[in-house]
């Protein structure tokens, strides 16, 4: 009889658990469907305004775009630097430069020699709009994806470098060197906020 009894007990407890385990499943579902419907809360899920919101005052989102013009020896550059602004505007620093690819033929054996050949073309400075933003998020997205990817890369092409500087705790780093035409990364798009043509 006792051990009639135990199982009952057990099946009992078994019983209300999990009616308790629904009832506080039926509670957390309503809590979120207020929660999302609340216009005060902000989901967590959801992106943010600015989608260069890892940009902060201490650190600088650098861009590198090494062009090859001179086959796989290499060619000019262009930079962009971005950064927040004590007012708390994202804005971007394109660089552009030059070199003569007969100084790169010439030289390409000797050390340190593409910095000494460079002419700055453009250096300009821009307050990033929202649609900025998204531009260039895309282009790190696609470069990302690309990357993942492991697609065609050959020994010349042009090169593409992201660089999150300033956070020690926890940097973020992207290569991608790829063949050819810059529409494949997106970057066409980039370029076109700093270069009316």
């Amino acid at each position: 009889m006792s051990k009639t009894i135990n199982i009952s007990i057990l099946f009992l407890c078994l019983f209300l658990v999990n009616i308790s385990c629904k009832t506080d499943d039926n509670t957390i579902n309503e809590t979120i469907d207020k929660t999302n419907n609340d216009t005060n809360t902000v989901n967590l899920f959801e992106p943010n305004d600015s989608p260069l919101n890892i940009v902060n005052r201490v650190d600088t989102l650098k861009i590198t775009i090494s062009i090859a013009d001179c086959g796989e020896f290499g060619g000019h550059k262009e930079y962009i630097y971005i950064q927040r602004n004590k007012k708390d505007s994202i804005y971007a620093r394109f660089i552009m430069d030059s070199i003569s690819c007969d100084y790169v033929l010439e030289n390409y054996s000797t050390p340190g020699f593409y910095d000494k050949g460079r002419i700055i073309k453009l250096d300009t400075v821009k307050i990033l709009n929202l649609q900025d933003e998204i531009q260039i998020s895309k282009f790190i997205q696609r470069l990302t994806e690309l990357y993942l990817q492991d697609g065609f890369y050959s020994n010349h092409g042009n090169y593409y470098e992201v660089i999150n500087t300033g956070r020690e705790y926890a940097p973020f780093q992207l290569h991608y060197w790829n063949s050819g035409n810059l529409k494949d990364t997106y970057y066409h798009r980039v370029r076109k906020l700093f270069i009316d043509k």
